[in-house]
């Protein structure tokens, strides 16, 4: 697959079932170095072949993608303390792994961990505990993406979704706007994955209103002119497009009218129950009022 490195996983799988790289490699005529390559993040393997090698494992396709992601979420652990608002356990979470990390600057999960505990705590508390240091260290584990040195993994669009309030407004509108032209590209259509993808896009959309208008308008065009690559599967993502459009005018222009067209928006959810994502854009545009000094 050209875009998405799943060969980390396939690696693990090959090697439970014991089965050799050079035997893997001859399942679909190819050397033990290409293989080994992509299995280690070096290099691509076309879309046919690693559907072959799968059926060669008698793994389901749609079960190796959507178990990939699993693979790579690294908010496991704290999930829970951020939806049930626990942000004294995210500040000592944070604290404590990113220490924990300066001593072991070859441990990426650690750190990664620990910027996205940071990440989660500012999302509740608008308060930025990270240092200097962090950010720096988060912009170079994107910085090969960015250079175009290396294509998108699983693993990236997780932390990518999950750590852009560490991020400049320029940083999260450079990594969008490659995610969207190599994400969106890709050919295995796997729901939960590109829920994933998506979901990372428009939640750099939201942040940007707040942090800078203009390349939020940007990004938003970029997304809408590629809308039709969300099928009708992708109903809720459509709808957080929808409001993005509308947050973006009322950001440009605060008057009652603007405000009124997102309430109506915002009711009509009622009607199909969509109780939880209702929630989700009533926070939103909470932060855009609180950004724009208005207490409606």
């Amino acid at each position: 697959m050209k875009y998405y490195d799943y060969g980390q996983k396939f690696k693990q799988l090959r090697k439970q079932r014991n089965i050799s790289l050079k035997t893997a490699a001859q399942v679909i005529n190819t050397s033990r170095q290409r293989l080994g390559n992509w299995e280690n993040g070096r290099g691509n393997l076309g879309f046919e072949e690693v559907i072959q090698l799968l059926k060669y494992f008698e793994i389901n396709p749609t079960e190796f993608i959507d178990s990939s992601l699993k693979f790579y979420d690294l908010t496991s652990e704290i999930k829970s303390a951020y939806i049930n608002n626990d942000t004294a356990y995210l500040k000592n979470y944070a604290s404590d792994t990113l220490t924990q990390a300066q001593g072991h600057l070859t441990d990426k999960d650690r750190f990664l961990k620990g910027i996205i505990a940071c990440n989660f705590y500012y999302e509740l508390t608008q308060k930025d505990i990270s240092s200097k240091q962090d950010k720096v260290r988060l912009r170079s584990f994107f910085s090969n993406i960015d250079s175009g040195e290396r294509n998108w993994t699983m693993k990236d669009v997780y932390v990518f979704g999950n750590t852009q309030h560490m991020m400049s407004s320029s940083e999260i509108y450079s990594l969008s706007y490659s995610l969207v032209f190599d994400g969106l590209e890709h050919k295995y259509q796997s729901k939960e994955w590109k829920v994933a993808i998506i979901s990372s896009l428009l939640n750099a959309n939201f942040i940007l209103i707040v942090k800078d208008l203009k390349k939020a308008e940007s990004l938003y065009k970029l997304l809408d002119s590629n809308k039709n690559k969300f099928s009708d599967l992708y109903a809720n993502e459509k709808i957080r497009l929808a409001f993005i459009k509308e947050f973006i005018i009322y950001s440009k222009n605060p008057s009652k009218q603007n405000r009124q067209i997102i309430k109506e928006m915002l009711e009509s959810l009622n009607l199909f129950n969509l109780s939880d994502l209702e929630e989700g854009l009533r926070f939103a545009l909470g932060r855009i009022d609180n950004h724009l000094g208005l207490h409606n």
